[in-house]
């Protein structure tokens, strides 16, 4: 912990300290630091990618399905459903962290 000068008094105080325990001035802080923020909560990730693995699950369903005997495949349509219901999950997770972050 290294001891800095303050700019009223010029006693020497912890560089960590809010305001001169002496004066009462506020210290400066001098932080080059970038502040890291994060925007989207973890649930909104979590819905995002739970939609993006489904996605991918029901295209490979869809096309794995479809090439054996088309529509008449009842997994065809349970791939393409799963796909439909993945988009509606992104589109909810999108909309949901701007909404948050409003």
């Amino acid at each position: 912990m290294a001891l800095i000068k303050c700019s009223e008094c010029n006693k020497e105080i912890s560089e960590k300290a809010t305001s001169c325990p002496h004066c009462g001035c506020p210290v400066a802080r001098k932080s080059n630091a970038p502040v890291a923020v994060e925007l989207t909560g973890k649930k909104w990730k979590l819905n995002k990618l739970i939609s993006v693995i489904g996605l991918i699950l029901g295209f490979l369903l869809f096309t794995d399905s479809y090439q054996k005997n088309g529509f008449n495949n009842p997994l065809t349509g349970f791939g393409l459903s799963l796909m439909l219901f993945s988009v509606t999950g992104l589109f909810i997770g999108k909309f949901g962290a701007w909404w948050s972050n409003k």
